[in-house]
């Protein structure tokens, strides 16, 4: 094995389908991959031995990290872990992070990051990394950057089809429906870890609703799933509507995400909901074809869309799925 000058790694948004929130309290999740939003990471060894410089360009940029500031630690973490991982004795790196994918909106961004840091890595390296201990890898730096943390992004900005996820564990989704996922993104940045806390808190101050919350969560979690299974698209539509009022009932959605959803259903969805966290961020809704996705894009911009994408889940069963590393 021999370093390279450069490493480069590529990771894929997601979206969560149903199940957001309550699978931290133990129900399944179910998310499909975004592969036209993507994370593309650039690594080299810098000559400081200690030292961790990124730098954010593309649509999602940020600002610079300056490795000596506490907001940063969490990438610098998850450099040292990934150089122990691959045995290297290196710690000193240079990233640039293209981000292809709107920060704090639901999409994955951070576990796409962390994906696309690991693989760079690794490239850099000219080493094998396994899938399990990548995961780990990215799950650590998600719990590092959204406190708890089901796992759920760190499988799902790996996947290379529609996967449910359940106690750790991510598994093939099935897909008998012939549909298209259409995603609008509310303009709104929102905070997974304030969404977590917030629910968190409201269980424990009313005793109670922590059950409710999970009983409705699996009776839409196995409706959804077997309609799926079965190509019910109509049942599938009605458990997204279901899922959205869940999320709603406990203050996670918003009058401009409310607004995007009732734009998707009066422009003929089967079902539309929020995905992700909440507070903002973004919403998805079921086409039965091309020309109502087009149809439910134009409303979702009417109603205050900033931008909207269309994924086809079923077809990316056939799409092979890149892990960074060179032929």
């Amino acid at each position: 094995m021999r370093e390279h000058p450069i490493g480069i790694g590529f990771a894929h948004a997601k979206v969560v389908l149903f199940g957001e929130h309550a699978v931290l309290y133990g129900v399944a999740a179910a998310a499909i991959p975004v592969k036209q939003l993507t994370m593309q990471v650039t690594a080299s060894l810098s000559a400081a031995d200690d030292e961790c410089w990124v730098t954010f360009a593309g649509p999602g940029a940020l600002p610079a990290v300056d490795p000596r500031r506490r907001a940063d630690a969490p990438m610098r973490v998850l450099v040292s872990n990934t150089l122990a991982a691959l045995g290297s004795r290196h710690r000193g790196v240079n990233l640039v992070v293209d981000c292809g994918i709107p920060q704090a909106r639901g999409l994955g961004s951070s576990a796409a990051g962390a994906r696309a840091v690991v693989l760079a890595l690794a490239d850099l390296l000219d080493r094998h990394i396994e899938p399990q201990v990548c995961h780990y890898l990215i799950q650590s730096s998600e719990q590092a950057v959204h406190g708890k943390s089901s796992g759920v992004d760190a499988a799902a900005v790996a996947a290379s089809r529609p996967i449910l996820f359940r106690d750790g564990v991510a598994t093939d989704l099935a897909w008998g429906v012939d549909a298209l996922v259409v995603i609008a993104d509310s303009g709104v940045a929102a905070s997974t870890q304030d969404a977590v806390g917030q629910l968190r808190r409201r269980f424990e101050q009313h005793p109670g609703r922590q059950a409710e919350f999970v009983d409705r969560a699996l009776r839409i979690v196995r409706t959804a799933t077997d309609g799926l299974a079965r190509g019910d698209l109509d049942a599938v539509g009605r458990a997204f509507t279901r899922n959205h009022e869940l999320l709603r009932d406990v203050e996670l959605s918003s009058a401009a995400l409310d607004a995007l959803v009732d734009s998707a259903v009066a422009a003929g969805s089967p079902g539309a909901k929020l995905t992700g966290g909440g507070l903002g961020g973004c919403v998805l809704a079921l086409a039965r074809d091309l020309p109502q996705a087009s149809e439910i894009a134009m409303a979702f911009r009417r109603a205050g869309a900033t931008s909207t994408w269309t994924v086809a889940p079923g077809r990316v069963l056939s799409l092979p799925e890149f892990d960074g590393s060179r032929p």
